[in-house]
């Protein structure tokens, strides 16, 4: 009985000593925790620098670009005709973008009885036309619940050349839905020299269109957020092309092509109308030719046997056949202008003092030129003519 009690009587440790432990043993894990997370960042620093300072260059890219408050497009520059006439008109019209991870996030923070996300997809079906499974597919998510991203890009373009009256109402609606103004080209006649003025359908540009793209184009405007102030860059709007078309010239010339080309089918038919003073062109046609609404379009094309074997051919050959009609006869084929060409030659002559109106001509039918023989169409030749006779008789020799 004696030694139980001896060892309940057993004395106690002091809590000071208790404490004193437990402090070295948490400070020991601390310890411990703390040269984990050392050594921790030094393998991630060692064997992931690279990776992480693309992550990091990329997020700081978004958070600048978050903070862009608002882009301004420019209108896109017309052209007119010689009298200021408008050839081209231009429509401001928007690109209407989906910030997919804004509207993910408060889709998974709402508390509410309205989904959120349902909301919207119903807005951009009925005012854009966008179907669901399209939608759909850009709200992928993983196990985790975040965004697949499977498109790639936080950003989603829904529309293109949206009219204003749709798109501002629907972008102020939706916080995550956002508008980019852009310029509609329109034609105030689809069928005016289209060789010439040419068109901007996405990637491919044709003509003048092409050819004065820069200063078409202006310079967009926005404020964007620099070193924590924003910074304003105006907008500037594309510059007006003055043609030396003559607007009523032009359409006499297209509709004597096209009646031509009508009454005498063949290849190409095309008509030239210059200033013999200045060499400006008063008009370009051809025929036949194509709508700059829709270049594309076999319904417009003025080439009756192309539209009806259109959907016989190959894409291939649909663009090989589609590129003729684009492409300018008049300066991208070369032909002899033949004896129309005569005249011209006999007043630079006259101009430069070589012959004058009193200057005679014998023709023989033949004669050696170089190491080239020029004949005259009358193998006998023309005999004896005066200056006014040959450019009447078109003798090639005179």
């Amino acid at each position: 009985m004696e030694k139980k009690q001896k060892k309940r009587r057993r004395k106690r440790t002091p809590m000071t000593v208790v404490r004193t432990r437990r402090s070295i043993f948490l400070g020991g894990v601390l310890i411990l925790c703390i040269f984990g997370l050392i050594f921790r960042m030094w393998y991630l620093q060692d064997n992931y620098a690279e990776e992480y300072d693309q992550w990091s260059a990329a997020q700081r890219a978004r958070r600048d670009i978050d903070r862009t408050s608002a882009t301004f497009a420019p209108v896109r520059g017309g052209f007119v005709d010689r009298h200021m006439q408008p050839i081209t008109g231009t429509q401001q019209v928007y690109t209407v973008v989906l910030d997919v991870e804004s509207l993910h996030d408060r889709h998974r923070r709402n508390t509410g009885n309205t989904d959120i996300r349902e909301e919207v997809f119903n807005a951009i079906m009925m005012e854009l036309g966008v179907p669901r499974y399209r939608l759909t597919e850009m709200f992928h998510t993983d196990d985790y619940g975040n965004l697949a991203m499977t498109a790639g890009r936080r950003r989603q373009v829904l529309a293109t050349d949206v009219p204003r009256e749709i798109a501002v109402p629907l972008t102020d609606m939706f916080a995550d839905l956002h508008r980019e103004e852009t310029s509609l080209r329109r034609y105030n006649d689809p069928y005016f020299a289209p060789q010439v003025i040419g068109f901007s359908r996405g990637d491919a540009m044709w003509g003048l269109e092409r050819q004065y793209d820069r200063q078409l184009s202006g310079v967009v405007g926005r404020n964007t957020w620099v070193q924590g102030e924003t910074e304003t860059i105006p907008v500037q709007d594309g510059y007006t092309i003055i043609t030396t078309l003559d607007g009523e010239i032009q359409r006499l010339a297209q509709y004597y092509c096209d009646n031509t080309y009508i009454q005498h089918p063949s290849q190409q038919v095309g008509m030239i109308v210059m200033d013999p003073f200045t060499g400006e062109i008063l008009a370009m046609a051809q025929a036949p030719t194509f709508s700059l609404d829709e270049p594309y379009n076999p319904e417009y094309f003025t080439s009756p046997e192309l539209a009806e074997m259109w959907n016989l051919l190959t894409p291939e050959q649909q663009t090989d056949e589609v590129m003729l009609l684009w492409r300018n006869y008049h300066t991208t084929r070369s032909s002899e202008p033949g004896s129309i060409f005569k005249p011209f030659v006999v007043a630079a002559a006259i101009e430069e003092g070589i012959i004058n109106q009193g200057n005679n001509y014998t023709c023989e039918g033949v004669r050696r030129i170089s190491d080239m023989e020029v004949r005259c169409h009358n193998q006998n030749g023309c005999g004896y003519l005066s200056l006014s006779t040959a450019i009447y008789r078109s003798c090639n020799l005179a």
